[in-house]
């Protein structure tokens, strides 16, 4: 098997320039400190990668469905833009995509404890999520306006 591109696993100096180094370290310890802050995995990353390693196969489509999921973002653009009457920031647009998915995910967990509580199967249904809205909204999670 050969490759095309070949790999670089020096750290040039563009990366040590950009990690802050106290005056009395040396270049080679510069270099060691960045290459650590670099390739340094966070306990979150660590717990997230067993969790997700613990899921079934059917848990994993489901995660990788939701990772996928977006809003449209000119939609949202548009929608920010009507409410405020003023250009909209990339930055903002991309935040409130995450908050609505937010939203939404409380919305549907919501409406499938409704489901659960009401032993019913099969797909959500409008008043599962009528309802969910109307507990979300009793319980102060989310405003009416």
């Amino acid at each position: 098997m050969t490759f095309k591109h070949k790999v670089n696993t020096q750290i040039d100096d563009s990366a040590v320039q950009s990690v802050p180094v106290p005056i009395s370290l040396n270049k080679q310890e510069a270099r060691r400190q960045a290459f650590e802050k670099l390739f340094t995995v966070d306990e979150k990353t660590i717990k997230m990668q067993v969790l997700v390693s613990a899921f079934t196969a059917q848990q994993q489509d489901q995660y990788e469905v939701y990772r996928r999921a977006t809003f449209p973002k000119g939609t949202i653009r548009k929608l920010m833009m009507n409410i405020c009457k003023c250009p909209v920031p990339q930055n903002a647009v991309i935040a409130m995509a995450g908050i609505t998915k937010v939203y939404v995910g409380q919305i549907v967990e919501e409406a499938c404890m409704v489901k659960d509580k009401w032993n019913e199967v099969g797909p959500l249904q409008p008043r599962h999520l009528r309802e969910a809205y109307r507990r979300l909204r009793l319980e102060q999670v989310i405003n009416s306006r």
